[in-house]
């Protein structure tokens, strides 16, 4: 499995621009930005990165081919390599158009969303996003929304989901994750309370 992360001044690449891409083995990258782009404040306040750390990045070409780089020793026979990311509803976007700008053949990931496995197994929770999830399970994630910090927190999230799913539904393997996701979801209402560390701001 691989663990990604990015990080971004939009949700949408055609209106926004990449700031960092991470991956396990915990590699992060700074992306320079495109000619003409922007750091909106908001999104310099929430992640500490100023103008001159975003213009001192690597180019989104460069970081992309170090990510196909690491999928080498991932894939097998060509085939898409599963890709653990928190939300992929945002992340993907960006996958896909940094491998239409930068890459070659099939789109290279399997991405798995945690956000998603968390909505059916957790429905009781009021929050699933990745600083409420880690809450719950135990752990902290640094304040600022740094993509490194955010592998990390998905690491641990998701082997806590791994065993969760297990333990509760008897899913061990991709193929029976990937059944268990295609269900229709079962509606269950939430709980009164839930601990504390769950109701977290993201």
């Amino acid at each position: 499995m691989l663990l990604l992360d990015v990080q971004a001044t939009s949700s949408d690449p055609a209106r926004g621009a990449l700031l960092e891409l991470a991956w396990a083995w915990f590699a992060a990258h700074v992306v320079a930005p495109p000619p003409g782009a922007t750091l909106p404040r908001a999104v310099a306040r929430v992640t500490g990165l100023g103008h001159a750390d975003w213009s001192r990045g690597i180019d989104s070409g460069e970081a992309f081919d170090r990510l196909r780089q690491a999928l080498m020793g991932l894939a097998a026979c060509g085939a898409p390599v599963p890709a653990v990311i928190h939300f992929a509803r945002f992340e993907e976007p960006y996958l896909r158009a940094l491998h239409a700008r930068h890459g070659q053949g099939a789109f290279p990931f399997d991405i798995v969303c945690t956000h998603a496995i968390a909505c059916r197994l957790l429905p009781q929770l009021p929050r699933r996003t990745l600083r409420a999830l880690a809450g719950y399970f135990g752990a902290g994630v640094p304040p600022q929304r740094r993509a490194a910090d955010h592998v990390v927190a998905t690491a641990f999230v998701w082997q806590r989901l791994v065993a969760l799913l297990e333990e509760r539904e008897g899913v061990a393997s991709r193929a029976a994750r990937a059944d268990w996701l295609a269900r229709p979801v079962r509606r269950a209402p939430r709980a009164a309370s839930v601990p504390a560390r769950a109701r977290e701001a993201p």
